[in-house]
């Protein structure tokens, strides 16, 4: 049996808005997810392209099920092994390792993702200790990327 193979790469056009989304690994807000998506949508419509990490729970997983549910095209950016098939509005870059790069892969990957360019950054921040979520707010803050924190933690809001 043949190797499975993509349908398509995601093709990236000059007038798509791109827009890192990120969070805590303890982030269980599903309806703050799908209402920033709805946000976008409705902005941006097919033009919309969404950067993304890996993570198996928390945001990045939400991040991911809301991309495949409403059809939005993304690009999820891992440091693992993919665990999702590449089909045309999906694709994977591998952009770090864990086995590899240590806890540096974390934040290998967040600059991988800001390096790539972006319109904006959507972050999903629990209240808790969220180290790589800060890491990417500040990333692209230092990269002039407009940020947008939805959580529960109101010195995060700043």
């Amino acid at each position: 049996m043949p190797e499975w193979e993509p349908d398509a790469a995601v093709v990236i056009q000059p007038d798509d808005f791109v827009i890192i989304m990120c969070g805590s690994r303890t982030w269980i807000g599903t309806i703050a997810v799908y209402a920033e998506f709805d946000r976008l949508i409705t902005r941006y419509g097919d033009r919309l392209l969404i950067r993304h990490g890996d993570e198996p729970n928390g945001a990045d997983s939400l991040i991911h099920e809301a991309c495949e549910d409403l059809l939005v095209r993304h690009i999820e950016y891992c440091a693992a092994p993919p665990r999702h098939r590449e089909h045309a509005r999906f694709q994977v870059v591998r952009a770090s390792s864990w086995d590899r790069d240590g806890y540096a892969a974390g934040p290998i990957r967040n600059r991988a993702m800001r390096d790539a360019g972006a319109n904006g950054l959507v972050a999903f921040r629990s209240a808790s200790i969220s180290k790589g979520t800060d890491g990417m707010i500040a990333l692209a803050r230092e990269a002039g990327i407009p940020v947008i924190i939805r959580g529960t933690d109101p010195a995060a809001q700043g």
